[in-house]
């Protein structure tokens, strides 16, 4: 198509978008996508690639992933922040947003934040035994960032969490950026959002951060497909192939569990979702 150019959207406020050109010779341009597109409720994601011509978007480019909550495509990774002093996270919601991360192929990366306050070694034992990557690191400390630099480099990842738990802070640690910061609510041990949109931001060595709303803003429902990664070599032992490890008979996985060998939290959050 004559004159249209591919870029990238990165930053998304009340249908207006800022997309970075491939060739990157006109800075950020501003666009509104085309009226077809609206009339066809097409919209544009933070992190999608498009065609535009001028200031008009007129197709979006094949997307690898997408999020309804939060609002972006095309991730390699969420690093999904958690944290043992208030906010505390609860590790349902850690593990309903890891199933929809793996059910889209977007690696799940945990973060204890604050581990200066308390290292959360519930947590870390759970997902560590489990095989997630996991970091404990400290924003107002500066610990245990160059290891989180280089699990997420050459990567476009969300940071995601609680509000309050200290998603901001810890970009603004690992980044030049000066993005701003609230407190946390001692009477509802809650943060206040400061992350009003969806914005993508270059903080060097490849890598590509979206600042995004929280687990507040996640539909906490089942996925369609529940990922266990620890339960594969022992559900090759229960009795039937078909086992939802729950109360069928001779259940490896149930077995393990009540044996210490795998996880009575991770187990829990599974009964749950399932």
């Amino acid at each position: 198509m004559s004159g249209c150019n591919t870029g990238r959207v990165v930053k998304a406020i009340s249908g207006t978008y800022s997309v970075v050109p491939d060739d990157n010779t006109d800075g950020l341009i501003v666009c509104k996508p085309l009226g077809r597109m609206r009339f066809e409720k097409v919209s544009p994601l933070v992190g999608d690639r498009v065609r535009f011509e001028g200031s008009t978007i007129s197709e979006l480019l094949p997307r690898r992933n997408s999020f309804v909550r939060p609002p972006v495509a095309n991730l390699d990774a969420m690093v999904i922040l958690t944290g043992a002093v208030p906010p505390v996270t609860d590790p349902y919601v850690l593990d309903v947003l890891i199933n929809f991360c793996e059910n889209v192929a977007v690696e799940p990366i945990l973060v204890i934040n604050k581990c200066d306050l308390d290292p959360y070694d519930t947590l870390w034992n759970a997902y560590t035994s489990a095989g997630f990557a996991m970091f404990r690191v400290s924003a107002t400390e500066l610990t245990g960032l160059t290891a989180l630099q280089a699990a997420i480099e050459n990567k476009t990842v969300a940071f995601t969490g609680d509000s309050g738990v200290g998603k901001t802070s810890l970009l603004n640690s690992l980044s030049a950026l000066t993005l701003k910061t609230g407190e946390v609510s001692h009477k509802l041990k809650r943060g206040k959002h400061t992350t009003r949109h969806t914005e993508l931001y270059d903080i060097g060595g490849g890598t590509f951060v979206v600042d995004s709303a929280g687990f507040s803003a996640v539909e906490a429902k089942a996925p369609t497909k529940l990922n266990y990664r620890e339960f594969a070599v022992y559900a090759e032992r229960c009795r039937f192939a078909d086992c939802r490890h729950h109360k069928e008979p001779d259940c490896a996985v149930r077995e393990a569990v009540e044996r210490g060998e795998l996880s009575g939290v991770r187990y829990g959050n599974y009964l749950r979702l399932l």
